[in-house]
Order: C-alpha cells, then structure tokens, then sequence
C-alpha cells in the first residue's frame, strides 16, 4: 500500500469515527430534549428542548446525507478519477468542517438560547445563560474552523505526494 493510500484510509476511518460519535451524541441528545420538551412546564421552555430535540435530528440526518453522497470509483477507473474523488472527498470535509457554526452550532445552540430565556429565573441569569451558550456557541465555531484548517494541510499534502507520484 502506497503512502496516499495509507494516508486516504487513516483519514477515512478518523471521519467514520466522528461521525459515528456525533450520530449517538445526536441520537442521545434528540432523545433526552424530547424527554425533557415533554416534562416542561413553560411554554418558551418546551419550545426551546422541541428546538435542540429538532437540532440533533438534523445534524443526524445531515451527516448522513454527506457521508451518503460519497463517490469513489470503482477499482477498475483511472488513477487521475481516483485522485480527483480523493481530493473531493477531502474538499467536502473541509466545507463540512468549516461551515459547522450554520449545520451544528446554530441548531442547536438556538433552541437552547430559547430554552434559558424561558425558565423561571432572575432575567439577569437567563441573559447569563443565553451568553454563555452564545459564547460555546463561537468556541465550537472557532474550533471547527481550526480542524477545517487542519484538513486542508493535509490535502496539501496528499496533494504534493500525488504530484511526487504517490500513487
């Protein structure tokens, strides 16, 4: 096995374990607003868990409609049709990565913004709360761009070993 396929098979099996985490954190946290949506007694409380239940299922649903969408060749193709596939899947990974604040923080986080600002607290600890999800909020933001940055070193990489004749 050459170095770009090691590396394309440690890569792959890095995101298949993300995923595989983030699809039972998902399935875990869908099902635990959904317990808690039903218990609440405010309003602007249930709305806020249907809103977080909602998000997870989302994000559930959308990392499996990307990891879905994948296309390798077939064995038989070319090297050139393997290496564009390998640099695409690299590309959407980079995307997936990057653009985490629009398809997993804001789903989430706004339901639990909703949620704070409806229990029956003091309006200073509500304001609080809904900050300090605010502020994780930009944290999970800012990390995921980190690890898009990260990626893209990598595909660099890969790229310059298949320039070198990798493959």
């Amino acid at each position: 096995m050459t170095l770009v396929e090691t590396r394309a098979k440690q890569f792959e099996r890095r995101i298949f374990w993300r995923n595989a985490g983030e699809y039972l954190a998902a399935a875990v946290v869908a099902g635990l607003f959904a317990l808690l949506a039903y218990r609440a007694d405010a309003p602007l409380v249930r709305l806020g868990h249907l809103m977080v239940s909602a998000g997870a299922a989302w994000v559930l649903i959308f990392l499996w409609l990307m990891q879905r969408s994948r296309r390798m060749p077939s064995p038989e193709s070319s090297t050139a049709a393997y290496k564009r596939a390998l640099l695409a899947w690299y590309d959407r990974q980079i995307l997936l990565t990057r653009n985490a604040w629009a398809w997993y923080v804001l789903p989430l986080g706004a339901g639990l913004v909703v949620s704070s600002l409806g229990h029956h607290h003091a309006t200073g600890f509500k304001a609080f709360m809904a900050g300090l999800v605010a502020a994780v909020g930009v944290g999970v933001a800012i990390v995921n761009r980190k690890a898009a940055r990260n990626i893209e070193a990598e595909k660099h990489e890969l790229e310059r070993l298949l320039e070198n004749g990798g493959l």
